[in-house]
């Protein structure tokens, strides 16, 4: 099985234990990845190689360049060494995209950082396919990818999840936006009417409602 070297883009700091990590072919090539997978990362450490898997935040056709969304996790040695060390122009290691986590059916899968053809829309008369989604946690990274890709369908969207607390949440920040109290997933502030979502925080700060919207 052919690796790939991955080239750091750039960083984006998203919380206080999260960053989004851009990458590129470090030799111009085009791997393929659908909405949904994920990369697994390469390490050697103490003379052992370790392997740790990213699901990709970003979408084939939607997102123009690649990324990969990391939370520090307590005494994980490669999170704390992609959120601590890692630098833009460093390369990383990494088997091609995998994961059956996919929703079908899917348009041509598109190299990293270049568009795909758009999505079939839905014959006319016909009722767009409904999809349900439940997630916790940086679990809803994958789940992004995914909710992205299939609003390119004109799909009809549920989304049900829940984070700790704003400080440290994935939900909001994969938007490029802060969240708070009164609007925990901002990019959800901004969604077509086909997506219905409903979220809350688990720990929220104190004089913090912990309330669904």
């Amino acid at each position: 099985m052919d690796l790939l070297d991955l080239k750091v883009i750039r960083i984006s700091t998203e919380a206080t234990d999260i960053k989004t990590i851009f990458l590129q072919p470090a030799d111009g090539g085009s791997p393929e990845y659908q909405a949904g997978q994920f990369l697994t990362l390469l390490f050697e450490f103490h003379g052992l190689e370790l392997r740790r898997s990213y699901s990709f935040s970003t979408t084939p056709g939607v997102d123009p360049i690649s990324a990969i969304t990391v939370k520090r996790i307590p005494n994980g040695e490669i999170s704390r060494y992609l959120l601590d060390h890692l630098q833009p122009g460093d390369t990383l290691l990494s088997l091609p995209p995998a994961g059956r986590f996919t929703l079908e059916p899917m348009p041509a899968p598109g190299p990293i950082g270049f568009a795909t053809p758009p999505a079939q829309p839905a014959l006319p008369g016909t009722k767009p396919p409904q999809l349900f989604f439940l997630a916790a946690g940086s679990g809803l990274v994958p789940i992004f990818s995914l909710i992205k890709q299939a609003l390119r369908t004109k799909s009809d969207i549920t989304l049900i999840t829940q984070q700790h607390e704003p400080a440290s949440t994935v939900a909001g920040t994969l938007a490029g936006d802060n969240a708070s109290p009164e609007r925990p997933y901002p990019f959800l502030s901004l969604r077509p009417r086909s997506l219905h979502a409903h979220g809350s925080f688990h720990a929220p700060h104190a004089g913090h409602r912990c309330r669904p919207y």
